[in-house]
């Protein structure tokens, strides 16, 4: 397969072993696809190095994982971001606090929910990853899908309510996750945003 052949690469066998610049590496190196593209097929960085033999220590796979929920919120703001400029609105994204700033008022953090286990009554159970911001007026949890790479759908919650939930695995059977907080893609959510800043722009 030309993916297979494209990681042995020498430069990315090289990425490999240094797992804090891996994914830098292979974007700067000449012929290779990007990281997301590995991700993407074959579900994670780690699973297509070990294809060719190579394994690291645990810690590796943990700044994998969050290396790639960086880049799953990174996807949804750069979206967002882009439809409010379209529209004359403003958005602004803080990579530090993962704050989203849409129309200099309304903020909005942005959590990951990763599945992990089902319950004995075989509900499928959700860890949401990254850290509310308190001072955000909405958070906006991204649920990944089985591979766990790519966004299922989007849950639009006020802050405060997620706050109060005492589930540490936060299930999305939850009641916290109702229905009418759910948006099957960004472009159901972005109008919501729209209607709950305070700055009115043409749609």
């Amino acid at each position: 397969m030309r993916v297979i052949a494209a990681i042995t690469h020498q430069a990315t066998r090289k990425a490999c072993t240094h797992s804090a610049t891996s994914c830098a590496m292979i974007e700067k190196a000449k012929g290779l696809p990007s990281p997301s593209n590995y991700i993407t097929r074959f579900g994670s960085l780690a699973v297509a190095y070990r294809l060719i033999g190579l394994e690291f220590k645990r810690r590796y796979y943990r700044a994998e994982t969050s290396s790639h929920i960086t880049a799953v919120i990174k996807e949804a703001v750069d979206a967002i971001v882009l439809y409010f400029e379209r529209y004359g609105g403003s958005a602004t994204f803080s990579d530090e606090s993962r704050l989203l700033t849409i129309n200099q008022s309304l903020k909005v953090s942005m959590r990951v929910a990763r599945p992990i286990s089902e319950s004995h009554r075989g509900e499928q159970r959700y860890r949401l990853v990254k850290s509310a911001c308190p001072s955000s007026d909405l958070t906006l949890v991204i649920r990944l899908d089985a591979s766990k790479t790519k966004a299922h759908d989007y849950y639009l919650l006020p802050t405060d309510l997620l706050a109060r939930s005492r589930d540490r695995q936060l299930r999305l059977c939850n009641r916290v996750f109702a229905e009418r907080y759910r948006y099957e893609n960004l472009g159901e959510l972005s109008p919501t945003l729209t209607r709950k800043s305070p700055l009115n722009i043409a749609i």
